[in-house]
C-alpha cells in the first residue's frame, strides 16, 4: 500500500497546542513499546537442550534441529510455496542446512555455528539463540515482517576482551528451491548482485515455482561476496572460505570483516524475501530502509491481539502461559496461498492447506473467534467442486493450484457437519449457514455412502488415519458419523428444513448409536474396538474410541471402562497417550497396504506415537467420566509447554507428534513439528471443556467447575454473535446471573439480550436450574415455584431436558399436556429428567414445584 507525500498543515494559533498533542503521542508510543517488550519477555521462553524449532508468519517460516543456530529448512509462501531445502529423506532432514555460518574471532581457528547446539529464546513468532565464551558473545536472531515476504536474520558478535578484535563472519546461503508438492529441485537462471552486494537477487524463470525473486539484503555492505555456480566449486570458492561448508552450490558467499573495541558489537542483519519478479526492485529498496519497522509492526500486532483478547485466565501460570503460547500459534500458523492468508498447520513444514486441521482447530476458535471461524469455512465452500463436495486439502503443484476432495469415506465430510453446528450455535448467522447449507447436505450425503446394512461405519483407514487399506467397520467413523447427524439436526432446524427428512435423519443416528454399542463395544477390552475385515476384530486399541465418551454415546460403566483401558494401555503419565496399542505397524505393511516406512517406527508417528488430539481426547473422557481434578492434571503435566517442557526430552513447543519410546533416554519424549496448529486449538477446546463449556449440539451450556482452592476463572465466549465475559467463583449457594440478573439456566437462551458478562457462583444447589436441553432453548422463566421453557427444534424430534432441583416437582406440562418425568433423589445433586416428543417446532415445557 503506497502512502502519500508530507501533508502540510497551516498550524498558527493551534503550533503550541499540537506540540503538546506530539509529545504526548511520543510517550505513549515510547510506553506502548516497553509495554510491547515486556509482552515479548514475559511470552518468550529460554531453553537448553535438544530441540526442533519452527518459527514463522504470514509469508515465511523457519525449521531448525537440535538447537543448531542455523536453519535447515526456509518456507516461502508468497508467490508461491517453494522451500529452501537440501535434504533427500524426510527421516534424516536435520543433517543438511540451507546457509554455512561462520564467525573467525582474532586469532581464533573460525568457528563454524551450523552444529552448534545452543541455547535460544523462543516464541512462536521468533527465536534467538546465545552463545558466550570468555572473549565474545554472539547472538543470531531470526524475526518477521508483517506487511512484506521476509525474514530477518540479525547476528550479534560482542568482544568481552581488552583490546581491539579483528572480526571476519562468513554467510553462505544455498540459492536452490524446491517446488510445492512435486519437491522438485531448481536452480536461478540468473543471480543479480548490486554492485555494493547490500542486495542479491535470485531469479527463477521456471512455471512450476510461479518464477520468483528472491532476495538477500545486508543492512552494511560486505567486504567480499560471490556467487557460486553449480560449476564454479574449486579455487574460487576456497580462497574465499576456510576449508568446511555444508552448503554445496549454487550459493552466494558473503564475508564481512570489522575491527571490533572492548565492549563493542558487531550488528548485522540480512533482509531474506521471495516475491514475484516485478515486484523486487521496490520491495528490496523498502526493506532496506523499513525492516525493523516491519519487524516492529508485526510483533507489536501479534502481542497486542494476545494479550488484549481474553480467551481464558485460570490463575495457574502453566496453564495460563499456553493459553497465550496458543493464541499466538493460532495467529502465526496462517500462510498465503492463492491470494489469501489462511490456517496452515505449522510454520515451516507443511506447506498445504488441510481442510481437517483447520476445522479441528476451530472446534476451540469459535469459542473466542467467531469471524476466524466464519472466514474458514467460506473458504471451504468457495474451493468445493460443482458438486458441492468440500476439499481435503488445496496446494500449489507443478503449474497450478490443485484441490483433493473430501470423497465418500474421508471424516472431512463430518467435522464440517459439526464445525458448522457449532459456528451456528455460537453466531446465530443464519445468513451464512443458508449459504453453507448445500455444502453440509452434501457432505452428510457423500459420507454416509460407507454406511453399512448394519448401520456401522465402514472404512478403509484404520481409526483417524490418512494412510493404509482395509475396508471394515470403525467405531471412530461410526461415532463421528452419530454426532454429525446430530449436528446436522440442529442446523436444519434452525434453518426451517424438511421435517420429514430431520425425522429420518434422527431414527438413524438411534440406530448408529445402538449399532455402535451393540456390535463394537467390546466387555472383554472394555473399549469401543473397529474391524479390519467384515466381522473381523482388529485387535488394536484406537484413540479415536475416547471421543465416544466425550460425546455422549457411552453410558457411565462404559465410560469408567473406557478410561480405565486407555489408562493402562494407551496412557503414559509423562509424555501422553499413544494412538495405538500395540505399536506393530511396521510389521503389518502388507496387510494394511502402508507404502514404505510411512507408518514409522514403534512408538513413533502412526505406529504408536503420541499426538496432540489423542491428548484432548483423553482429557476430554475424564471430563465426562467426572474426573475433572484428574483432567486438570494431566493437561497440565502432558498439554502444557511447561508440562512438555519438565517431561523425558522436553522442550517448549504444541507438537504434532512426541516419540513414546520409553526403551530410548535418547529418543523418548522427542517431538517432531513444534508449534502445531492444531495442538493448540485443541488444548484450548480441552481447557474449555475442563471450566465449564459442556458439550451440546443444540446450545450453549454451562457445567462449571474450579479446583478446590481455586480462586475464580476467566474466559470469552461467544454466544448468539456476541462475545461474553464469564466469571466462575466458588460461594456458598450455586447460581448464574447475566449481568447480575439470576438466570435460573446453565442454558444460554437464545431469545433474550445477550449480556456483557456471566457469573457463575459454585456452590450449593438452592433454585431449580435448567442443566441441559437438547432442543434450542429460545427463554426461561422462573416465578412462583414454576419453571417455564420455550424450546425449538422439528416434529419428531425427541427431546431430553435435565433440571437440577432439590425436590420432586408437583407436576410437568409440555404443551399444557401433562407427561411422566423422572425424579432421581440424590444427596447432592438431585435432578428432575423429562423426555418428551416435539409434536411441532416450538414446545412449551411447565415445570410446577
Amino acid at each position: 500500500m503506497k502512502t502519500s507525500g508530507k501533508q502540510i498543515y497551516r498550524l498558527s494559533n493551534f503550533y503550541s497546542f499540537m506540540l503538546l498533542v506530539v509529545a504526548v503521542l511520543g510517550l505513549c508510543a515510547q510506553v506502548y513499546g516497553q509495554s510491547t517488550e515486556q509482552q515479548k519477555k514475559e511470552l518468550s521462553i529460554r531453553f537448553s537442550g535438544d530441540a526442533k524449532i519452527e518459527v514463522g508468519s504470514n509469508f515465511a517460516g523457519l525449521s531448525f534441529h537440535h538447537s543448531y543456530p542455523v536453519p535447515q529448512r526456509i518456507s516461502f509462501y508468497y508467490p508461491s510455496a517453494n522451500s529452501v531445502d537440501n535434504s533427500t529423506d524426510y527421516w534424516y532432514r536435520d543433517t543438511t542446512f540451507v546457509m554455512d555460518i561462520g564467525i573467525q574471532f582474532g586469532e581464533e581457528k573460525t568457528e563454524w555455528l551450523n552444529k552448534s547446539g545452543l541455547t535460544y529464546d523462543i516464541t512462536p513468532f521468533s527465536v534467538a539463540f546465545q552463545k558466550k565464551d570468555t572473549r565474545k558473545e554472539i547472538s543470531l536472531s531470526y524475526q518477521f515482517t508483517k506487511e512484506k515476504p521476509a525474514f530477518v536474520i540479525s547476528y550479534t558478535i560482542k568482544n568481552l576482551t581488552q583490546k581491539p578484535q579483528q572480526l571476519t563472519l562468513y554467510l553462505r546461503h544455498a540459492l536452490s528451491v524446491n517446488t510445492s508438492h512435486s519437491y522438485r529441485r531448481k536452480e536461478p537462471a540468473s543471480t543479480m548482485p548490486s554492485e555494493d552486494g547490500k542486495t542479491t537477487v535470485a531469479r527463477f524463470n521456471d512455471g512450476e515455482t510461479q518464477n520468483p525473486d528472491i532476495f538477500y539484503l545486508s543492512s552494511s555492505a560486505p567486504g567480499s561476496y560471490q556467487v557460486i555456480d553449480k560449476n564454479r566449486v574449486n579455487d574460487t570458492m576456497l580462497t574465499l572460505f576456510p576449508e568446511k561448508q555444508f552448503v554445496a552450490p549454487p550459493a552466494i558467499n558473503y564475508i564481512y570483516t570489522k575491527s571490533i573495541q572492548p565492549g563493542q558489537s558487531y550488528i548485522l542483519s540480512e533482509i531474506i524475501g521471495s516475491c514475484r519478479q516485478g515486484e523486487s526492485a521496490e520491495l528490496c529498496q523498502y526493506l532496506h530502509k523499513n525492516y525493523q519497522r516491519e519487524v516492529a509492526d508485526f510483533e507489536r500486532s501479534l502481542l497486542y491481539d494476545i494479550y488484549t483478547t481474553g480467551v481464558i485466565k485460570t490463575g495457574d501460570s502453566y496453564l495460563d502461559r499456553s493459553v497465550k503460547w496458543s493464541q499466538a500459534i493460532l495467529q502465526t500458523s496462517r500462510h498465503y496461498i492463492d491470494s489469501a492468508i489462511v490456517p496452515m498447520p505449522c510454520p515451516a513444514e507443511y506447506n498445504f492447506y488441510f481442510t481437517h486441521d483447520v476445522l479441528l482447530t476451530d472446534l476451540a476458535a469459535v469459542k473466542f473467534d467467531i469471524n476466524r471461524v466464519k472466514t474458514d469455512l467460506h473458504f471451504i465452500v468457495q474451493h468445493a467442486n460443482k458438486q458441492k463436495v468440500i476439499p481435503h486439502a488445496y496446494y500449489w503443484k507443478d503449474s497450478a493450484y490443485t484441490t483433493e476432495f473430501a470423497e465418500r469415506d474421508n471424516w472431512n465430510n463430518f467435522w464440517f457437519i459439526i464445525v458448522n453446528a457449532e459456528y451456528l450455535k455460537h453466531s446465530s448467522d443464519t445468513a451464512a449457514l443458508a449459504l453453507f447449507y448445500p455444502y453440509i447436505t452434501k457432505a452428510l450425503e457423500q459420507a454416509l455412502l460407507t454406511k453399512g446394512e448394519d448401520d456401522l461405519m465402514w472404512s478403509i483407514r484404520p481409526d483417524w488415519w490418512d494412510i493404509g487399506t482395509r475396508y471394515g467397520q470403525r467405531s471412530y467413523m461410526t461415532l463421528l458419523a452419530v454426532r454429525a447427524i446430530r449436528s446436522y439436526l440442529y442446523t436444519s432446524a434452525i434453518l426451517g428444513k424438511e421435517d420429514e427428512k430431520l425425522v429420518k435423519y434422527e431414527q438413524l443416528q438411534h440406530k448408529m448409536e445402538a449399532a455402535l454399542i451393540q456390535k463394537l463395544w467390546s466387555d472383554k477390552r472394555g473399549f469401543l474396538m473397529s474391524n479390519t475385515d467384515p466381522g473381523v476384530v482388529d485387535e488394536h486399541i484406537y484413540s479415536g474410541s475416547l471421543l465416544a465418551a466425550h460425546y455422549g454415546l457411552l453410558d457411565s460403566a462404559k465410560v469408567s471402562r473406557t478410561i480405565s483401558t486407555a489408562r493402562e494401555i494407551l496412557v503414559d503419565p509423562k509424555v501422553g497417550v499413544s494412538v495405538v496399542y500395540p505399536m506393530d505397524f511396521d510389521k503389518l505393511g502388507d496387510f494394511w497396504h502402508f507404502a514404505g516406512n510411512e507408518v514409522g517406527a514403534k512408538y513413533y508417528y502412526i505406529n504408536g506415537g503420541i499426538w496432540p488430539h489423542a491428548n484432548a481426547w483423553y482429557a476430554l473422557a475424564l471430563i465426562a467420566g467426572g474426573m475433572r481434578d484428574s483432567a486438570l492434571q494431566f493437561i497440565k503435566n502432558v498439554m502444557s509447554i511447561d508440562g512438555i517442557i519438565d517431561g523425558p526430552n522436553g522442550q517448549p513447543a504444541m507438537y504434532e507428534v512426541r516419540n513414546a519410546n520409553h526403551e530410548d533416554p535418547k529418543t523418548y519424549g522427542t517431538i517432531d513439528k513444534p508449534q502445531f496448529m492444531w495442538a493448540a486449538g485443541w488444548y484450548l477446546y480441552s481447557l474449555y471443556s475442563l471450566y465449564g463449556v459442556a458439550d451440546n449440539e443444540w446450545n450453549v451450556v454451562f457445567d462449571p467447575y474450579l479446583q478446590e482452592g481455586q480462586k475464580s476463572v476467566e474466559y470469552a465466549l461467544t454466544s448468539h454473535n456476541k462475545k461474553i465475559q464469564v466469571k466462575l467463583e466458588h460461594a456458598a449457594k450455586a447460581s448464574i446471573t447475566y449481568d447480575g440478573v439470576e438466570s435460573f439456566s446453565y442454558v444460554i437462551p437464545g431469545k433474550i439480550k445477550q449480556p456483557e458478562n456471566i457469573k457463575i457462583s459454585i456452590g450449593k444447589q438452592a433454585s431449580p436450574y435448567l442443566k441441559t436441553t437438547n432442543s434450542g432453548l429460545e427463554s426461561i422463566s422462573f416465578a412462583n415455584n414454576k419453571m417455564v421453557l420455550q424450546l425449538q427444534a422439528f416434529p419428531g424430534h425427541k427431546n431430553k431436558t435435565i433440571v437440577l432441583c432439590g425436590s420432586k416437582p408437583k407436576s410437568v406440562l409440555v404443551d399444557d399436556l401433562p407427561v411422566a418425568f423422572n425424579y432421581l433423589e440424590r444427596k447432592n445433586n438431585s435432578n428432575l429428567q423429562v423426555s418428551f416428543e416435539h409434536s411441532r417446532k416450538s414446545a412449551k415445557v411447565e415445570i410446577q414445584f
